[in-house]
Order: structure tokens, then sequence, then C-alpha cells
């Protein structure tokens, strides 16, 4: 009798269950960079709304949006990260906090813009602004337009950088489950230097084991004769009354503890700081921070966007702490969106980084010095102005970032706007048709038009969910020059559902008595029983297509081996959303043909998947199994994944009907997209095998089901 058996291979996790709330945790990460530079950061939203509008079109071309749906799109639903220094942090906080649209952020930038920068309190002298004050902007006036913008949106004008919509803090116990001590935690782990008698009798109080029972005993014989009537429980009562045990006072809480609540859309996001009496480290204030549920929204964006000379800096906080605009050293965050992404997914793949300035990428140099000053100040205030050109420059961060993603599946995207924009001073809010029209012409370059189209496509491709598909036993290439079929050694069959025999087959009393003597020697269209992990019963089928032309599918092609020494079926899928994917290729053993004589039961029969060394000669390349007996190595990458069928396993399936081998493993599809899916034997001189058909291989996106990180 005819068996079939799916075999599910891939690749284990490991660790934690992370990243579960997400409908695709295993994605590679999307992150977006936002450069600060005063109201230039116009440009920075005209350019993300250019790019934003690619990738609309593209999901239209693929048909995943209707062509006549001109809702405009919103970064948090396409970005998992999104970091903002001064401008970019307004904008990182009203893309990704606020969850708006480019156009939404665009109208209320201007308008913040307008309010902010229309009172300058200074004066031009020899072509340079002098403030008045200490200060030529009011950060009162900053704080006023912000809050106004919250209320307007409908929130509140003290709303929280903590986004308690979109995620929640889970309380951790501490121990990782794989730990020893997961399941059996002892009541002391060791002896603690600082633990003191006054912590075992509250423990003893309390119904507690304390860490060492002789530690009681001494303590209430040497207090015996002091306490009254030597009582432990009066001694323990009056030194240390109950209500004054020790409780935790700061927990600082792992930022794994904080996950994305569940059919919520959003992303998260981040403004950075810089402190004043440490311009060397960057603070942030993120969206997401489990230990900090009390800054304000309008604060952090004051913190960010205290530039010297512009606004007040900033004093918040507790304990208090004084900061300045994250311009000084960190204008351009993408180095810090990079980490912050790397520390909160720890082993996720960044697969597409896009960084958006305002026109500053201008490399500094050393001025021509004015030889009249006297003292040697004119190379003074030359270097000066180099150094100040260091701290706000973005060309220096760019740079580090090309070489770091360099030769990487991580696609990395810089977009600013290189001619006329620096000449629109950080305040002139009024030079708004001047910076549209610069960034219009920008985006139209043709360079930057392949760059937007192929980041759409990119995006696009990130941002889909992994499909199910089945790939039939037609699609597979047989033999290693393709001739396995002409060549006589394998043979396509093609199989009914219906009525579970070859396609075409009538019943009749002949048919049924000639199909029931083969049915031990070829494969069977009847569908086979297996109990899934819920108890369910369901049937097992090779990959179904519509052969009969009736609009169902409920017929397969099946390839089947007769007799063959160089086994080898190969195929390719390109275009594959990244991902994690259970694999289940469908086989089907039987007893070879005695007429066709020296037939084996396989001894060696390997299914394999995994990245494929070249996608342009998967298919093509030969290898000559007298030398590399094993062709997998020579087509797939060393990670790939295989399942093997000896002569025990085939002699144990055999004859019990439609099974499944589980392994509940995962194959990862990673960047390009390539997956290589290969039915082989070892190669062993004079050796020929059959009695089995190979019916289609079937991939299933696997997603996290327990609670992870967002």
């Amino acid at each position: 009798m005819p068996i079939s058996v799916s075999i599910h291979i891939g690749r284990k996790k490991s660790g934690m269950d992370a990243f579960m709330d997400e409908d695709n945790p295993h994605a590679p990460l999307r992150l977006l960079s936002l450069d600060g530079g005063g109201v230039r950061g116009l440009s920075s939203l005209m350019v993300l709304d250019d790019l934003m509008e690619n990738i609309a079109q593209e999901e239209k071309r693929l048909k995943k949006r209707d062509q006549f749906d001109n809702t405009p799109l919103k970064p948090c639903d396409y970005f998992d990260l999104i970091g903002g220094t001064s401008t970019g942090g307004i904008i990182a906080v009203l893309l990704g906090r606020l969850r708006l649209d480019c156009r939404q952020c665009i109208k209320i930038y201007t308008q913040l813009a307008k309010e902010i920068f229309e009172r300058d309190r200074s004066f031009r002298i020899a072509g340079l602004r002098v403030p008045i004050g200490n200060t030529r902007f009011r950060g009162a006036t900053l704080e006023r337009a912000i809050k106004n913008a919250l209320v307007k949106l409908g929130f509140d004008a003290n709303e929280l950088m903590w986004d308690d919509s979109l995620f929640e803090q889970v309380q951790e116990t501490g121990v990782q489950r794989d730990s020893i001590w997961a399941d059996n935690v002892p009541e002391v782990l060791t002896e603690s230097p600082t633990r003191s008698p006054k912590d075992s009798l509250n423990n003893s109080k309390e119904g507690l084991a304390p860490a060492h029972p002789e530690e009681v005993e001494e303590l209430a014989k040497s207090g015996s004769g002091q306490l009254g009537n030597g009582s432990l429980e009066n001694s323990s009562d009056t030194l240390y009354p109950k209500q004054h045990s020790r409780t935790p006072t700061w927990r600082i809480q792992h930022r794994s503890s904080v996950h994305k609540r569940a059919n919520q859309k959003g992303c998260r996001a981040f403004v950075v700081s810089a402190l004043k009496n440490a311009l060397g480290l960057p603070r942030m204030f993120a969206t997401y921070d489990p230990n900090d549920h009390s800054t304000r929204i309008w604060e952090a964006l004051r913190a960010t966007t205290a530039a010297p000379t512009f606004f007040e800096e900033m004093t918040f906080g507790t304990p208090r702490m004084t900061y300045l605009d994250g311009g000084l050293g960190y204008n351009s965050p993408c180095a810090e969106v990079d980490y912050a992404a790397k520390s909160i997914w720890q082993g996720r793949p960044i697969g597409i980084v896009v960084s958006v300035g305002t026109g500053l990428a201008t490399i500094p140099s050393v001025k021509k010095v004015a030889s009249w000053l006297p003292f040697g100040l004119g190379l003074d205030i030359a270097l000066a102005s180099a150094l100040a050109s260091m701290a706000t420059g973005t060309a220096r961060v760019d740079n580090e970032m090309q070489r770091m993603y360099y030769g990487t599946a991580t696609k990395y995207y810089r977009f600013d706007v290189d001619g006329g924009l620096a000449n629109v001073s950080l305040e002139q809010w009024m030079k708004e048709d001047e910076m549209a029209a610069l960034t219009e012409q920008y985006m139209r370059d043709p360079q930057q038009l392949k760059r937007a189209r192929h980041l759409g496509e990119l995006v696009v491709k990130l941002s889909a969910l992994p499909p199910r598909f089945e790939i039939s036993a037609s699609q597979f290439k047989v033999g290693m020059s393709g001739r396995g079929v002409v060549d006589g050694g394998f043979v396509n069959e093609e199989l009914d559902f219906k009525t579970g025999w070859p396609l075409g087959v009538t019943a009749s009393a002949e048919t049924v008595t000639e199909m029931s003597q083969a049915r031990s020697t070829s494969p069977s269209g009847e569908g086979g029983l297996v109990v899934d992990t819920s108890g369910r019963l369901r049937k097992i089928y090779p990959v179904a297509s519509d052969l009969d032309g009736d609009g169902r599918r409920e017929e397969a092609v099946v390839t089947t081996c007769l007799r063959a020494d160089n086994i080898c079926l190969r195929a390719l899928r390109t275009g594959v959303p990244p991902g994690d994917y259970r694999v289940e290729f469908v086989a089907c053993f039987f007893d070879s043909t005695p007429a066709l004589g020296d037939v084996v039961a396989p001894s060696e029969l390997i299914f394999s998947v995994g990245k494929p060394y070249d996608s342009t000669t998967f298919l093509q390349r030969y290898v000559d199994v007298r030398i590399t007996p094993d062709v997998v190595p020579v087509l797939l990458h060393p990670d790939a994944v295989r399942a093997r069928v000896g002569r025990t396993r085939y002699k144990q399936k055999k004859g019990k009907g439609w099974i499944e081998i589980e392994g509940d493993l995962e194959v990862a599809v990673g960047l390009d997209g390539a997956l290589g899916l290969v039915v082989s034997k070892s190669f062993r001189e004079g050796e020929f095998s059959g009695g089995w058909s190979f019916g289609g291989v079937r991939l299933e996106p696997v997603f996290g089901k327990a609670r992870g990180r967002a």
C-alpha cells in the first residue's frame, strides 16, 4: 500500500521567545533617522512624503492597495523605529508618538516654525546676528507652541513621551526559562555579605525562611537579657516593627519588559539630546522607556532643541539635569538609531536604514585666517568655526554608516538636499517656497528617482507578511542535467484526488482490479490521515493543481522515481519575503516494481532547503557526483536545513498510510529572498534506487504565539 510522508524541516529557535506581539516578529527591521536643522526640517518632511508615495505606488503595482486609494501612508506603519535630533526630534515625535502622516506633519510643522521663529530677539552687525539677551528666541514660546499643537491634535498639553496606548509593561520574573533555577529556585541561593539579622527576623515573622536559622537563634540569645522577657518575637517587634520591613525603593526595568499591545499599529520613537555637563554622552527620551513614565512630550522636545544662542538650556527631571540641543555631536542620529534597534531587538537583522538630512552635509574645514588680527586670534576663530561645523555636521556620520553596512545585507539610504538648502538659515521660516523648490528639484533628479523607487520596493517587501505558498513536483528540475524524465529514471504521473486513481481512469470491474494490484508499487491519489497538534484528523495530499480544467484544484502531478542512481530534484524561489518558514516536503514510499530488477529502497534520501550560493546558476550548476557524492553542500549554504530518510525510516513508514514526520522546525529566509530546495541521494556507484514519489513542497510562515518585544 502506498504511503505519503510530509517532512517538516528547518531551524529551531533558541533563547527567549522574543518579538511575539508583532505580525512578523522575524522580519528584518526598518529604521528611520531624521537630522536636525531648524526650519529646514520641512525639507526632510517633503523628502519623506515623496518616499511614502513611492511605497504607495509599489503597493498598487503589486495589487496590495486599491488603484484609487490615495490615503496618505503613515511612516509609523512602515518603520519599526524612528529617531530624531532637534527639529528631527520634533518630526520623530509627530510621526512616531502621535502617529501622523507626512502631510499632516508638514501642516503642523510650518505653523510651529512660524510661531517659534517669528519674534527674533537679535540684531545684525557686520552680517552676524547678535542676540539682545542670552538667546535669540524664547524657550517659553517653543513650549507654548508644542502644547498648543498637542491640544489641536486631541492630546493633553502635558502628554507623556511614554506611549501607553501602544505599549504595556509586563513584570518579569528575572529568571530566564532556560536557567537551571527556572523550575526549582531554592530558598537561599547564596550567602549575602550584606544580609543582616533584621532581614532574618522579618522573614521569620512573615513566614519566610531565613538565610541561616542559627542567625535567629544567636540574635535571640544575645538580646534575651536586655529586651524584657527575652522573647524573640518581642525583640523583633521592639527593634524592627513589621511595618518597617525593607522594600525595594528603585528597580531598573529591562527594555524587554515593554511589549506592544495586541492589534495596535505604530512604532517606537525617540529624540536625542545632549547633557550639558557631559556633551559626549547622548540622552535619549523614548516612547518605550520602561524607566521613564514622567517625561512630557514638550519637555523632551525642549531638551532636544535647546540650541545655544537660539533657545535657553532645559533643566528638569529627578534628579534635575540640564540638557542642550542634541545637534551638538548628534545632529545625524543614525548611529544612535542603529544602536537602539540592536539593543531592543537583539539578534534580529536590520533590513533597511533610511537617513534623511536637512542640507548640512558639508565637510568642515579650517578657513583662511585673517592675518591682521593680533596674537593669532584669526587662527583660533577659524578653528572654533571648524569645530562648530564638525559638531553639527552630518557627513562624518553618513560616511561611518556607509562603511558599517558595506558588504552586508542591510540597505542604507541617505537623502540630503545638496544644493542651496545650506543658504537657508535655521530660523528662516519665511523661505518655505525656496526650500520646497530645492527639495522638489533634488527628488526629481534621475538618480534620486531611481533610489526612491528601489527604496519603495524594498520597504514593501519588508513590510509584507510572508505568504503561504506551494511548489508542485512538476516545477522541480529532475536530474543533474534536467533529463531525469527523458532518460527514464523518473516519470511524471497525474493523480485524481476525487477517484484516488491516476487521472483519466474510470471505475470499472477491470480497472478496479488492475489498480488494486498496482497500489503497492505506485503512488495513490487518495488522501492520507494524520492527527495534528490539536487532536483533529486531517488529510494530506500532494500539491494540487487543476489538471482537468473544471476550476477545482483536485488533481496533482507527482514525480516517481523508477530506477535512478544519480538523484537530484531542485527548485528555486526568489522574492520570498524575509521571515521564518515551516517547510513540508511531500513524498510517497512504496515497493519498487519487480520488473525493474536491481532496484533497492532509498538509503540516503535527503530533503534540503536553504539559501543557494548563487541564485543565477543554482538550477543549471552541474555537480559531478563521483567527486562529490552529496550535492547539497555545493548548491546550498552550510546553514541549509536537511532531513534524511534512510532504509530504516523507509521500512518504518511503508505500509502505514499517509503520515507526517514532524520536527516543528523553521528555515530562515534572508533579505535576498532566495530559497533553494533540493531532493537528493548520496551517490553510490552501481546502486539504483526506486519505490518513491515526490509530491511537491509547501511553505508556511511561522509567526510568534508567545508574548515578546514589539
